[in-house]
């Protein structure tokens, strides 16, 4: 290891290990920088190339600045970062990642915990161009942490998906990962996958990605009754606003599983997917419920219906391969509101079951003017539940083809 940070008092915030490097070359190392537990470091234009695994390899640290590097071709990941439970800080931390060049690597960010105790640490990855490493751009998995923001990346040709978030939650104050004009295409898998994570997302543009878009998944089992308790109170919401989702080989979003909160667009863009969005929830009154013992935790969910409306408010959905919107199965609402779709190959919305038509739910204003923000058949194989207007001229006012 060329830079190793180690600490041998039992207090860790006292007499911390502090590291400052800038503009420095580190090749064919097994580690750029490691720290056995707690530390400072301020590293600035540091080139690292040819590691055998991590380039930098962080545990729990106080201070952690990562600014205008170049890290290219390490084993494993470019920056990995470790938080554990053990850990009780008084004062905060932060994490910075900024305008860094992460390449070739496993993963180009990676970032793991233990989601047991509250980690007070600030998260920001702003400005990084992300690209060709072979699993995840940006991997962040079982963190309790209070507050994460991700900005401004270029997230490019990633072997896994552009950025994967899993369990990552704010226990204490309940703030949203903040996501803020990304780019993230060309992924191999999704653009970006969330689960059991509340996301603001703001102008990100995701793009061309092999699998989808975007893949939201939630439970697939009935939840405890503590459980639902718990999330009526502190619900995860995932709200996307002025997000484009476009020419994903799949479907643009796609939203598997009962979610835990609700699932709001504002202004989005969903155009040249498979579909624009892609609904598939375990219906609740399958066999696969009714042989859960906790009854009483099932009629909750069907009284309540509390695990997520998805609304959809001004957006688009255009030009799709097949459909608009496609919903297999959904247990909640879906509301649309001013939201206009068009254009698409097939269906503007095909709903497999006949019984899930009743769960589309448009704008008291918008219900006798569906045809005005909707253009083509709302319905599936068991029928049509509007016809569409198929007259070239109605009135003074012509079609011109």
């Amino acid at each position: 290891v060329c830079f190793y940070l180690n600490q041998f008092r039992s207090n860790p915030q006292e007499n911390q290990p502090c590291l400052r490097v800038q503009s420095t070359v580190v090749n064919n190392f097994f580690m750029a920088v490691q720290n056995s537990i707690c530390c400072k470091l301020y590293i600035e234009k540091l080139f690292v190339s040819n590691n055998h695994s991590h380039a930098i390899n962080i545990s729990n640290p106080h201070i952690l600045s990562i600014k205008e590097c170049v890290i290219t071709n390490p084993g494993k990941s470019c920056i990995n970062i470790r938080f554990s439970k053990e850990i009780f800080f008084q004062e905060s931390r932060y994490v910075r990642i900024e305008r860094n060049e992460l390449c070739k690597g496993s993963y180009g960010i990676s970032i793991f915990g233990e989601n047991i105790t509250p980690q007070s640490c600030t998260i920001n990855i702003t400005e990084n161009r992300i690209c060709q490493n072979t699993k995840d751009g940006i991997g962040m998995k079982n963190l309790n942490i209070s507050k994460v923001t991700i900005e401004k990346n270029q997230i490019v040709d990633n072997g896994g998906n552009g950025l994967f978030l899993n369990h990552v939650l704010d226990t204490t104050n309940f703030l949203q990962v903040n996501l803020k004009e990304n780019k993230i295409l060309e992924s191999r898998l999704y653009g970006l996958a969330i689960s059991e994570v509340a996301v603001f997302s703001d102008k990100d543009e995701i793009m061309r990605n092999h699998k989808g878009g975007v893949l939201l998944t939630g439970q697939e089992k009935v939840p405890s009754e503590q459980e639902i308790e718990f999330f009526k109170s502190y619900p995860l919401r995932n709200i996307f606003s002025t997000t484009k989702i476009n020419n994903n080989k799949d479907s643009g979003f796609q939203i598997i599983g009962n979610l835990r909160g609700p699932l709001i667009f504002n202004s989005c863009e969903f155009y040249e997917n498979m579909n624009g969005l892609f609904i598939k929830q375990e219906p609740l009154n399958s066999t696969a419920y009714d042989e859960v013992i906790n009854k009483t935790a099932k009629k909750l969910i069907l009284e309540d219906q509390i695990f997520g409306d998805v609304v959809l408010e001004k957006c688009v959905l255009f030009q799709n391969r097949l459909s608009g919107i496609h919903i297999k199965s959904i247990n909640t609402k879906l509301y649309l509101r001013e939201t206009t779709i068009s254009e698409n190959r097939n269906y503007a919305m095909f709903i497999e079951s006949q019984q899930d038509k009743e769960k589309i739910v448009f704008k008291e204003s918008d219900k006798g003017k569906v045809r005005e923000h909707v253009s083509g058949h709302i319905g599936g194989n068991w029928g049509i539940l509007y016809e569409t207007n198929t007259a070239s001229c109605k009135g003074n006012k012509c079609t011109i083809f």
